[in-house]
C-alpha cells in the first residue's frame, strides 16, 4: 500500500509515522515498526531517518538559544519567517509580505488569525521540557523527555517553499507505554482585516479560505488585496498508536494571494515530505545563507549569540530572491515581517530600512540587499506624485509607506517634513553601486533615474538666502523628532548636497546633462557650524544642552562619511550630543561607538557605548526592544541593523568608497578572535579574521582578474588568493582590476 498524494484545493493534516535517528538517550534502539499515515491511509515503511533532521555545521553555543522557561512577556517570543510569511512563535497572528489593510493613514499590516501558533502539553509523565531557537537552521523547537520516550515540536517557515509554515510533532518510545500530547492553536480573535468570501471543504475535510482585505489604502490607486489561506483543523491530542514505535505528525499552512498558488506549494511540500527532504531542504537553504555571509566571535558567547540572532531575525524578514509569482518584496519594517500592531509601527516602511538595516545586509548578502533597494525604485512614480501633491518637482518619498507607496502618515504629523528619507534612499543606491559596480541597475533598472528625480526635488525645494547668498533648506525635520520643522538641519542639508552629487554621477553615466544649478547648490550650501565652539549646531537656533531623541548630527561622520572641518569638531559633536540624547533608541549607541572608533584615541569609551547598545537585547531568545527597559517596539529590527553596523563598520572599520573597499579592524570587547565570512565586493567574496595583532584575508570566490590589498602602514600591495594571507593589523583597502 502506498501513500496517495492527491492534488487537492486545501492544506490537510498529514500524519507521518516514522522513526528518526536523533541523538537522544531515550531512543537508543531502532524502532521495530514505523508507518506513514496520510488521511488514515497506512503504509509500513523502513525504520530509517525519514526527516532529514540534522544539525547545522555552525557553533552550537552561538546558534542554539535554549531555555527551560518561556519569557513571561509574550512580546519577547521569537519569530520565524522567510520573507514572504512570518509569525511569532505561539502567537495568534500570521503576516504576509505586502498584505496591508486600512484607508490612508490607518493602513497597517493585515492580520491573519494564526493556524500554526501551536501550543502543546505533555499528557504523559514528562520529566523535562526545553525550548530552543535554532538560528542556524531557522527552526523553533519544543522538547519533552520522559522515561523511555520523547516528544519534539518543530516549527518553521520553509526557506525554499516560502508560502508554507510547517509544524512537525515527533513522538518516539522504546516500550508500549501510552505517549500522548495535547494540542491547541492560538488563533486569537477573528481578524477584522480580511473578509472571507468563500470557505470550501474538500473530500478530506481540509479547509480553504478565500477572501480580500476589507479596506483599500487608496481606492483610486488600487482596490483591496486578495488572499488565499489553506489549512486543516488540528486535533486536540495525538497519541502513538499501538504497535508503532515512532511517528511524526505534520501540519501545513499555506498563505498566498491565490489559493491555487498555495495548493501548488502544498503539492511541492507533500512531495518533499514523502521524499524525506522537507526539513533538509529548509536547513540546506539556511546553511547556504549562513555560508554566504555571517559573523563569528570567539571568546564571548553572548556577543556571538547577539550577532547570529540579529542577522537571523533580519534575514527571516527578507526573501532570498525575486519572487516568481509577480508579488515583489515590499520592504523592511522596523519590527520585521512578524509584527504589525500599532506599537510595532504597523508594519510600515520608514528610513529605518535604508539607514539602519540595509548597510549590513549590503556587505554580507549583496543579492538580497538589491531587493531592498528595488522596493523603493519600483515606487518612483508614486514618489513623484507625492512631490507633485505638495507643489514640488522630482521625487519625494513619503515618510511612511505601506502598500501603494503613497504617504500613510497622518496629515500634520512630523513625518510630513522628514524629507531626509529621500536622501537616505539616494545614498543607499550609491553605496550599492560603489560596492557592486552594477551599471545595469543605474542605467536600465531605474536606479539612476531615481537619483536624478530625488535631486530634482531638492532643487525645487531649496531657498537662496539673499542676505548670505547661500542655499538653505527650511522647515524640515531631521532624525531628531523632538525638534520638528526646523531650518537648516545639518543632517538634512549635508545629505541633500550628497544627493545632488550622486545625481550628477548618475546623469553622466546615463548620458544626461544635469542642471548646472546642482553644482552651484553644492558649492554654496549652508551647513550650520559654530567656529567658536567648534561644533555643528543641529539646526539654526539650536542651543547646547537641548535634549534630542537619537543620533542625528553625528551620523554625518558615519554612515555618511562627511569630511569634517577637523577632528576637534567631530570630537565635540560626539561629546555635546551624547550628553543630551537621554536613553535613546537601540541603534543610537552603536553609531556613537562607530564614530569614536574611527576617530581613535578613546576605544574604552567606544566599547562602553557599544555594549550599552546591547542592553536592548532581551533573553532568552535575543529579541530586541526599542528601549533598554523592554518598552517600545518589539522585535526591533532597526536596533539589530544599527548593532550589526557597529560590528562591521565600527570594529571592522569597513567603508565603501567609489573605487575601493577600506577596512581598519579593532577587537570586539571580550573577544580573542572574530571573523566575517562572505563579505561581498565587486562580485568577489572575501573572508576576514581578526586578532589583536594579526588579520587574515582569504579570497573565497573570484570574478575579477586581480584582487589587491594595499596596506597603509606597510605601504605595500599584495595580490589576494584563495589561500589565507596573514598581515599585521592595520588600515587597508581592497581594489579590483
Amino acid at each position: 500500500m502506498t501513500v496517495d498524494i492527491i492534488h487537492i484545493r486545501n492544506m490537510i493534516v498529514v500524519f507521518l509515522l516514522m522513526a528518526l535517528s536523533v541523538n537522544t538517550e531515550c531512543a537508543k534502539e531502532t524502532p521495530k515498526r514505523c508507518q506513514i499515515v496520510h488521511q488514515n491511509k497506512y503504509t509500513d515503511v523502513p525504520c530509517v531517518n525519514l526527516g532529514g533532521y540534522r544539525y547545522a555545521e555552525l557553533p552550537e553555543a552561538a546558534t542554539v538559544l535554549q531555555t527551560s522557561e518561556l519569557p513571561k512577556d509574550p512580546r519577547l517570543m521569537p519569530e520565524i519567517g522567510n520573507g514572504h510569511i512570518a509569525t511569532v512563535i505561539q502567537g495568534d497572528s500570521m503576516f504576509m509580505n505586502g498584505l496591508y489593510n486600512g484607508y490612508n493613514c490607518t493602513s497597517h499590516r493585515a492580520r491573519i488569525a494564526s493556524t500554526c501558533g501551536v501550543i502543546t502539553e505533555c499528557l504523559t509523565n514528562c520529566s523535562s521540557r526545553i525550548y530552543k531557537l535554532d538560528l542556524a537552521r531557522g527552526i523553533f523547537i519544543e522538547r519533552y523527555d520522559g522515561d523511555g520516550f520523547y516528544m519534539e515540536i518543530r516549527t518553521y517557515a520553509h526557506r525554499v517553499l516560502n508560502r508554507l509554515f510547517v509544524v512537525e510533532i515527533e513522538m518516539s518510545r522504546q516500550g508500549n507505554q501510552n505517549v500522548t500530547m495535547g494540542i491547541k492553536v492560538n488563533s486569537g480573535k477573528p481578524s477584522t482585516d480580511i473578509k472571507y468570501n468563500t470557505q470550501l471543504k474538500h473530500l478530506n475535510n481540509g479547509k480553504i479560505l478565500v477572501g480580500r482585505t476589507t479596506e483599500p489604502e487608496y481606492p483610486s490607486i488600487v482596490g483591496t488585496i486578495p488572499v488565499g489561506i489553506i489549512y486543516d483543523d488540528v486535533p486536540d491530542n495525538i497519541t502513538i498508536p499501538n504497535g508503532i514505535s515512532a511517528m511524526t505528525v505534520y501540519f501545513f499552512t499555506g498563505i498566498s494571494l491565490q489559493s491555487s498558488e498555495s495548493i501548488t506549494y502544498y503539492d511541492k511540500g507533500m512531495e518533499l515530505m514523502v521524499n524525506r527532504t522537507l526539513l533538509s531542504t529548509h536547513v540546506d537553504a539556511w546553511m547556504d545563507v549562513w555560508n554566504k555571509g555571517r559573523i563569528d566571535v570567539e571568546g564571548n558567547d553572548d556577543l556571538a549569540r547577539t550577532n547570529y540572532a540579529s542577522l537571523y531575525y533580519l534575514l527571516s524578514s527578507l526573501p532570498l530572491q525575486r519572487d516568481q509569482h509577480n508579488w515583489p518584496f515590499w520592504g523592511l519594517a522596523p519590527c520585521g515581517l512578524a509584527h504589525g500592531d500599532i506599537g510595532d509601527y504597523l508594519g510600515r516602511k520608514f528610513w529605518d530600512q535604508e539607514t539602519w538595516m540595509f548597510p549590513s545586509i549590503l556587505l554580507l548578502h549583496v543579492d538580497i540587499s538589491k531587493l531592498i533597494i528595488d522596493s523603493r525604485v519600483r515606487k518612483l512614480t508614486l514618489a513623484q506624485a507625492n512631490a507633485g501633491f505638495r507643489g514640488y518637482k522630482g521625487a519625494l518619498y513619503p515618510w511612511e509607506t505601506a502598500f501603494t507607496g503613497l504617504e500613510v502618515d497622518c496629515p500634520g504629523s512630523m513625518g510630513f517634513s522628514e524629507f531626509h528619507l529621500s536622501s537616505d534612499i539616494s545614498f543607499a543606491i550609491r553605496q550599492f553601486f560603489y560596492l557592486t559596480n552594477d551599471t545595469d541597475f543605474i542605467l536600465h533598472e531605474m536606479a539612476g533615474e531615481t537619483m536624478l528625480q530625488i535631486a530634482e526635488f531638492w532643487e525645487s525645494y531649496v531657498y537662496l538666502n539673499p542676505t548670505t547668498n547661500m542655499y538653505e533648506f527650511n522647515n524640515v525635520t531631521g532624525p531628531d523628532e523632538y525638534n520638528v520643522g526646523v531650518n537648516n538641519s545639518v543632517y538634512t542639508n549635508i545629505l541633500a548636497g550628497m544627493c545632488l552629487q550622486s545625481a550628477q554621477m548618475a546623469g553622466k553615466m546615463m548620458g544626461k546633462e544635469t542642471p548646472k544649478v546642482w553644482q552651484d547648490i553644492q558649492d554654496r550650501l549652508y551647513i550650520p557650524y559654530d567656529k567658536d565652539t567648534v561644533y555643528h549646531p543641529e539646526f539654526d537656533g539650536y542651543k547646547i544642552g537641548t535634549s534630542i531623541k537619537q543620533a542625528d548630527v553625528i551620523l554625518i561622520g558615519f554612515p555618511f562619511m562627511y569630511k569634517y572641518e577637523s577632528d576637534e569638531a567631530r570630537r565635540n559633536d560626539l561629546n555635546i550630543y551624547e550628553k543630551v540624547v537621554g536613553n535613546g533608541p537601540a541603534m543610537t549607541w552603536g553609531m556613537y561607538a562607530v564614530n569614536w572608533l574611527e576617530l581613535g584615541g578613546n576605544k574604552n569609551h567606544a566599547d562602553e557605548l557599544f555594549l550599552r547598545g546591547t542592553k536592548n537585547v532581551q533573553k532568552p531568545f535575543y529579541t530586541w526592544t526599542e528601549n533598554a527597559d523592554g518598552s517600545g517596539a518589539v522585535n526591533f529590527h532597526t536596533g539589530m541593523g544599527g548593532y550589526l553596523q557597529s560590528v562591521i563598520y565600527g570594529y571592522g572599520g569597513f567603508r565603501i568608497n567609489e573605487n575601493s573597499l577600506n577596512f581598519n579592524p579593532q577587537m570586539l570587547p571580550g573577544t580573542s578572535r572574530w571573523n566575517i565570512t562572505g563579505l561581498d565586493y565587486r562580485g568577489n567574496s572575501l573572508d576576514f579574521s581578526f586578532q589583536e595583532n594579526e588579520m587574515f584575508v582569504t579570497l573565497t570566490n573570484r570574478t575579477s582578474t586581480v584582487v589587491k590589498i594595499y596596506l597603509y602602514k606597510d605601504e605595500t600591495t599584495k595580490i589576494l588568493s584563495s589561500t589565507s594571507q596573514t598581515f599585521p593589523v592595520q588600515k587597508a583597502e581592497i581594489t579590483v582590476e
